[in-house]
C-alpha cells in the first residue's frame, strides 16, 4: 500500500512538471515549458516552423494582419512566445496587431489606470515582430470593473476629467510607439458612448500627432440600424485620421449554415435590411479616408454569420445551443475577401484572433484561427493579388 501511494505521488509530480499536452479536446492549464511546443498533430505549416519574412508584392492587400490577442496568457507568459513564433512563420502575414490594456474601476469613473507594468513586455514583443520584417499595429483596450462591463458602455460622470485622464494614460504608450517605430496606432477602441465628443477626440488626435509620426486609426463598432450609420457620418474628427478602423461584426444572414453566396449577399442586404458595403463606402467617401478592418473574425460555430459579435455561450441568441462549425467560419471568412478584397477604399484586414497558446480542439467554437480550416482560407486570400484585379477592372 505504501509503495502504491509513493508511485501515485511520483506520477502526480511528473504530470505537474511535464507541461501541457496539446491534444484533441483542449489544453491543460499548466504553464507551457519554453523549450517545448507539443502537438499530437503536426500537419500545420507553423508547427515547429521558423520565423520568416513576409512575402511582398505591390498587388497584395496592403495590411494583411492577424490580431495576436493575449488569451489565455498575457504576452510573455506561458507559451505566448512560442505561439508568436508560430505566427511569425506565416509568410502571408505582414502585420501583427498587439494590445495594451487600460483600467477603469466602474461605468462612471473618470480616472484611468495606465497599467504601465505591461510596457516592457510590449516593447519586447514589438521588437520581435519587427525583427522578422513585419509591421505592428498597436491598439488600446479599456478594461472596466475587472472586465465585467464592456468599455463601450461607460458613462463618465465628468467628461472633461475622463478625457484628461485618458490622454495622460495613453501618452506613455504613444511615446513608446514612436520610439519603437510602430507603424499603426489606434486612438481608441470601441468607445461607443463617447464617439460623439468630436472636439475631445480632436484633441486626443492632436496630442498623438505631437508624439507619434506613424499612421493613426480608430476601432469602430458595427451597427444594425440605419440611424446609427447616419450618426457616424457626423463624427467629423474621423477626417483627421489616416484610416478609419472598423470591426465589421454585422448581422449578415437570418439562418444557420448559409451558403457562401447567401453570406456575400448579406453584406449588401443584411439581416436587418442594410447595405453594409454601401454604408462603409459612404463613410470612406465622406471623410475622404480609407478603411481598414482593424478587427474581423467569425466563431467556428453554426450561426456565426447571424451574429459574428456574439461572445455568449449560446449562438445565435435564443438558439437551443452552440454547434461547432469550421465550415461556416471558413465560408464567412471567404465571403469577406470576395466582397471587399478588390475595393480600393479597403486597405486591409486584421483577423481575430491568434491566441497566446495554441490548442487543437475540434469542439472549439471561439474565433481562434490556428489549427482550423479557416487558416488556409486566410493565407490563400492574403496571397491573392487583389490590386492586380482592381487595376484590370479600371483598364476595362
Amino acid at each position: 500500500m505504501k509503495m502504491i501511494k509513493t508511485l501515485l505521488i511520483i506520477l502526480v509530480l511528473l504530470f505537474l512538471v511535464s507541461g501541457p499536452v496539446f491534444a484533441e479536446g483542449g489544453y491543460t492549464k499548466i504553464p507551457v515549458p519554453e523549450e517545448e511546443f507539443e502537438f499530437e498533430n503536426d500537419g500545420f505549416r507553423w508547427y515547429r516552423a521558423e520565423a520568416t519574412e513576409p512575402i511582398e508584392n505591390e498587388n497584395l492587400m496592403e495590411y494583411r494582419g492577424i490580431d495576436f490577442y493575449p488569451e489565455p496568457y498575457a504576452y510573455g507568459e506561458g507559451g505566448s512566445d512560442l505561439s508568436l513564433e508560430a505566427l511569425l512563420s506565416i509568410e502571408e502575414v505582414n502585420f501583427v496587431q498587439v494590445r495594451f490594456f487600460l483600467y477603469q474601476d466602474d461605468i462612471d469613473s473618470t480616472e484611468i489606470d495606465p497599467g504601465k507594468e505591461q510596457m516592457e513586455e510590449l516593447k519586447r514583443v514589438i521588437r520581435r515582430i519587427h525583427e522578422t520584417g513585419r509591421g505592428v499595429s498597436l491598439k488600446p483596450h479599456l478594461i472596466v470593473d475587472d472586465d465585467r462591463i464592456w468599455g463601450g458602455e461607460i458613462r463618465p460622470s465628468n467628461i472633461d476629467e475622463w478625457f484628461s485622464s485618458y490622454q495622460e494614460a495613453i501618452i506613455p504608450y504613444v511615446q513608446m510607439a514612436e520610439e519603437e517605430e510602430v507603424e499603426l496606432l489606434s486612438v481608441a477602441n470601441e468607445m461607443v458612448t463617447l464617439w460623439r465628443y468630436s472636439d475631445y477626440w480632436e484633441r486626443v488626435v492632436e496630442m498623438m500627432r505631437d508624439h507619434f509620426s506613424g499612421k493613426l486609426t480608430v476601432k469602430m463598432n458595427s451597427w444594425w440600424q440605419e440611424s446609427y450609420f447616419r450618426w457616424v457620418l457626423t463624427f467629423d474628427w474621423f477626417a483627421s485620421l489616416d484610416y478609419i478602423g472598423m470591426a465589421p461584426y454585422f448581422d449578415l444572414v437570418g439562418k444557420r449554415n448559409p451558403s457562401l453566396q447567401e453570406i456575400k449577399d448579406g453584406w449588401y442586404d443584411s439581416r436587418h435590411g442594410m447595405n453594409v458595403v454601401w454604408q462603409l463606402e459612404e463613410i470612406s467617401r465622406q471623410f475622404e479616408t480609407d478603411i481598414i478592418f482593424l478587427e474581423i473574425g467569425f466563431r467556428s460555430a453554426e450561426g456565426t454569420s447571424m451574429e459574428p459579435w456574439n461572445y455568449e455561450e449560446v449562438i445565435p441568441r435564443r438558439g437551443s445551443g452552440t454547434v461547432p462549425s469550421q465550415k461556416e467560419q471558413s465560408l464567412a471568412t471567404q465571403a469577406v475577401f470576395e466582397v471587399f478584397g478588390d475595393k480600393e477604399w479597403v486597405k486591409g484586414m486584421f483577423w481575430f484572433y491568434w491566441p497566446t497558446k495554441v490548442a487543437i480542439d475540434s469542439t472549439d467554437t471561439s474565433w481562434t484561427i490556428p489549427a482550423k480550416e479557416v487558416e488556409e482560407v486566410i493565407w490563400e486570400n492574403f496571397r491573392k493579388e487583389w490590386q492586380e484585379s482592381l487595376d484590370s477592372e479600371e483598364e476595362d
